[in-house]
């Protein structure tokens, strides 16, 4: 049997204490301190702010340093996961920042998207020393605003980022990747990191255009489970 969620423990402690009250004949009830602390439980689900705000703040306090936020619409059909911020991206104080956030929103333009449409994030908050340390203690925070954004595809750049986010090391990302998984309740489309078309630039041209059009391809996988139109041009892009 599944463990109830946060919203139906909440629910239920609630409905116990009214229970209990009216048993009892009670006119008015006393909610006393589980049912107010049940009450204020599900004001906080119903607002996803708050939940996000807390979320943050502790995480804060167990980093002992302030964090990257994500930054998007709460209503994106599509997120894009990074394993971590760049020192561009801190600086900035924003995700995919720098060249590797120029190169992002030439490619979102291809696809027909705006970046202000998008929601990006990172699993690490922070850059600390203990890079896989980190991902783990922030990766509670990441799930968590997934969740409330139910987007209808997150993209993964990174084996990195995919084994943290799914927990599974064994995936290998030339396997899966351009590949929707099903994982609790999203849709991922792992892709290598944006960074691999900025690197692919000191290699010789044919295996620069391999590199990016095996990148574009896992972007045309992506614009089809968002149903988003791809033009004859879209299609046929680094195609020698």
């Amino acid at each position: 049997m599944s463990q109830p969620t946060a919203l139906q423990s909440a629910a239920a402690t609630l409905v116990d204490v009214l229970t209990n009250a009216q048993a009892r004949g009670e006119r008015r009830v006393w909610l006393g301190q589980d049912g107010t602390a049940a009450l204020q439980e599900l004001a906080d689900l119903s607002n996803p702010a708050s939940q996000i705000e807390k979320l943050t703040a502790a995480l804060e306090d167990e980093l002992g340093t302030s964090i990257l936020n994500s930054a998007g619409p709460i209503d994106a059909s599509l997120a894009m996961v990074g394993d971590g911020p760049s020192q561009d991206d801190m600086d900035l104080r924003s995700p995919f920042s720098g060249p590797v956030g120029d190169k992002l929103n030439g490619i979102l333009g291809a696809m027909g998207l705006n970046r202000d449409k998008v929601f990006l994030t990172h699993l690490a908050r922070a850059r600390q020393k203990n890079w896989k340390q980190t991902i783990a203690t922030c990766l509670p925070l990441t799930k968590a605003e997934l969740s409330i954004i139910a987007p209808k595809l997150v993209i993964v750049f990174g084996e990195r980022a995919l084994h943290a986010l799914t927990g599974d090391d064994s995936l290998s990302l030339d396997s899966v990747r351009g590949k929707p998984i099903e994982y609790r309740g999203l849709t991922l489309l792992p892709t290598a990191h944006p960074s691999v078309i900025l690197e692919a630039d000191s290699l010789s041209p044919e295996e620069a255009t391999k590199i990016k059009r095996a990148f574009w391809e896992d972007m045309l996988a992506a614009m089809e489970h968002l149903s988003l139109p791809i033009s004859e041009k879209q299609r046929n892009f680094f195609k020698r």
